[in-house]
């Protein structure tokens, strides 16, 4: 699958090409916060006749990679809280994935809970409602993992 979505004061975009299949949706719309991204998986979903993404974070997600799921005790080295300025982002381990609250957006305040699985081994994504989720951490030798990067924000762990 191949996405992206966008926006400018009173307009909000996504577009949505899954190759395999040969489909695709767009959505545009004059209303900014009209979630197009929910509205484009939904329709994809129907179009294709099974869901895009997992409906909770406790779902499989519908993608694979080939880097092994690590082990609990090495996803314990990712729990915790960080925050980049009046932002929190919490990090919980999952069954061989991390799971990442962050806010839904920088406009609101509401946090929803994405599954994320490992790519290597400091990098994880995931999907959660009109977003993908990508962190990857930062360790300092000496104290282990200092930090996340996510969505161009460096994290610090408290």
């Amino acid at each position: 699958m191949v996405s992206h979505g966008g926006g400018l004061p009173g307009i909000s975009t996504f577009s949505l090409m899954v190759p395999q299949r040969k489909a695709g949706v767009v959505v545009l719309t004059n209303r900014r916060g009209a979630k197009a991204g929910q509205i484009a998986q939904r329709l994809a979903g129907t179009l294709l006749g099974t869901p895009l993404f997992p409906v909770s974070p406790d779902s499989a997600l519908p993608f694979r990679t080939r880097y092994p799921a690590p082990a609990k005790d090495v996803l314990s080295e990712y729990v915790g809280s960080y925050v980049f300025e009046n932002t929190r982002i919490d990090i919980g381990a999952g069954d061989g994935a991390l799971l990442v609250t962050a806010p839904l957006s920088e406009e609101s305040p509401e946090r929803v809970t994405a599954q994320a699985i490992a790519v290597s081994d400091s990098m994880f994504i995931g999907r959660r409602e009109d977003a993908n989720v990508m962190v990857q951490f930062v360790r300092d030798a000496p104290s282990g993992v200092s930090s996340v990067l996510s969505g161009g924000n460096q994290y610090l762990r408290v």
